[in-house]
């Protein structure tokens, strides 16, 4: 049986770390939220540090950041608060540092291991994370090409069950994220195909592209769905970009899938 997280009042985060998690999003740049960090530092909660470290990985020098020693220090008291239970009460901190880390490129396989290793105890402990934080999960484990075959067993298990709340763009993502660590969860491609077909009105050209070229990748088959992503890209051909109908065609192709 899952447990049950205790709710916390919105009053139990101090009004000062609400605020400078405000100053830490104005920065434009990771020097400037480095310097943040460094001048705070004493007082910083998980989520200040976390969500310093989601900022670096998206700030357009973020890629030069990482040789600096107040990034090294910044990371390594995440990967601390991530693996000593302190983001039990706050998971959405493991899903955000792993896709950071995952979008800086960081090498360090002990370190998103154990973080991997937390977020398996989260999804099988509690069950409550989203199908949006579930296929964030999935592409930082492909982008960084770690197959952890217990973590990809519980997303997959995890997705399926709340595959009705996922969005295009989860539904997409975990099918590519899947595909490209060689993974065919044979089941959980049932239910994105199943869903997919569902909201393809919604899907965008990139969706449909990864999840074609998914179900090609795994040798999935699937002829209503693939049905269902030919006709929509019909319709819409003149908005689909030229690698997005390259995938689809491709994926056509190899899967001897004619419309």
């Amino acid at each position: 049986m899952k447990q049950k997280r205790e709710v916390k009042d919105a009053t139990g985060t101090r009004i000062w770390n609400i605020e400078v998690n405000e100053e830490i999003m104005s920065k434009v740049n990771a020097k400037q939220i480095l310097g943040v960090v460094e001048k705070h530092f004493d007082k910083f909660n998980i989520v200040n540090f976390v969500t310093a470290l989601h900022r670096v990985a998206k700030a357009p020098d973020g890629a030069e950041a990482v040789s600096d020693p107040r990034f090294g220090k910044l990371l390594r008291t995440v990967q601390m608060l991530c693996t000593d239970g302190t983001a039990r009460k706050d998971p959405y901190s493991l899903v955000s540092t792993l896709w950071a880390i995952a979008k800086l490129g960081l090498k360090d396989y002990e370190m998103i291991e154990a973080i991997a290793e937390e977020v398996l105890v989260q999804i099988n402990e509690y069950g409550d994370l989203s199908a949006q934080e579930l296929s964030q999960i999935a592409w930082s484990l492909a982008s960084m090409k770690v197959q952890h075959t217990p973590l990809l067993t519980a997303i997959a298990e995890e997705s399926i069950k709340k595959i009705a709340e996922a969005g295009p763009q989860d539904l997409g993502i975990t099918a590519w994220a899947y595909a490209k660590l060689g993974v065919l969860n044979r089941p959980l491609m049932q239910a994105i195909a199943a869903e997919s077909i569902r909201k393809m009105s919604d899907f965008t050209g990139q969706n449909m592209s990864n999840l074609a070229w998914a179900c090609a990748t795994l040798a999935f088959v699937d002829g209503p769905l693939m049905n269902a992503i030919a006709s929509e890209a019909i319709k819409r051909i003149s908005e689909l970009s030229p690698q997005d109908l390259s995938n689809i065609a491709w994926a056509c192709a190899t899967l001897q899938f004619v419309h």
